[in-house]
């Protein structure tokens, strides 16, 4: 690698940390304020950075929080990655793996979620990011139910994805109501409850 090329490496490395520390910084304020309430002006000094810089790499607050909605994305996807439902565990336990999943993803990012669903309905890009933050869970909830289905172990008179997108709608308003509007909903009996809802919905033992 020659010097000039060395030295393009290092800016755009640095470039990119710098980047990077922007958006942490919006996670946090977001996080903090809620999108509505922040203001451009908030993150800047939260990354350590000057105004100037911050429209370096962003041209509003908007784009910011989009850039911010992709490494939640890329964080749950991580997550399902990891806890990737095993075929031969109990249909129950999978589907009790998920909701523990997703509660705990939303509940670390409550306020990003809450105004990324706002954002969504009038924002292209944002939208895009919430289709495939549902579709981390709900691709992989219809496909288990499809099996189960063939196994006979779920009832076969209802569409999957159907199934599969009405069962993650009721997690994620209780996932709102839980985390973001405070319902005094204790965790593991919220898990316990949704699953045997899901369960029953689907006809799959819970013993």
């Amino acid at each position: 690698m020659s010097t000039a090329e060395k030295t393009a490496d290092r800016s755009a490395s640095k470039k990119a940390r710098t980047r990077q520390r922007l958006v942490d910084a919006a996670r946090t304020v977001f996080n903090a304020d809620g999108f509505y309430d922040s203001k451009l002006s908030d993150i800047p000094p939260e990354a350590g950075l000057s105004t100037g810089t911050f429209y370096n790499y962003f041209t509003s607050k908007e784009e910011i929080f989009q850039a911010v909605m992709v490494d939640v994305l890329a964080e749950l996807q991580e997550i399902r990655t990891e806890r990737n439902i095993a075929t031969r565990r109990r249909p129950v336990d999978s589907i009790r793996e998920a909701n523990r999943t997703y509660l705990q993803g939303y509940r670390r990012n409550a306020r990003l979620m809450a105004d990324c669903n706002a954002l969504a309905r009038m924002n292209p890009a944002i939208r895009e990011i919430k289709d495939q933050i549902d579709s981390v869970f709900e691709t992989r909830l219809a496909t288990a139910i499809r099996r189960w289905q063939q196994q006979g172990i779920a009832i076969n008179d209802v569409d999957p994805l159907y199934a599969a997108n009405a069962l993650a709608y009721m997690v994620d308003r209780f996932a709102n109501e839980f985390y973001v509007f405070g319902k005094p909903y204790e965790q593991e009996q919220a898990i316990d409850t949704l699953t045997k809802l899901w369960a029953r919905a689907l006809g799959v033992p819970t013993d």
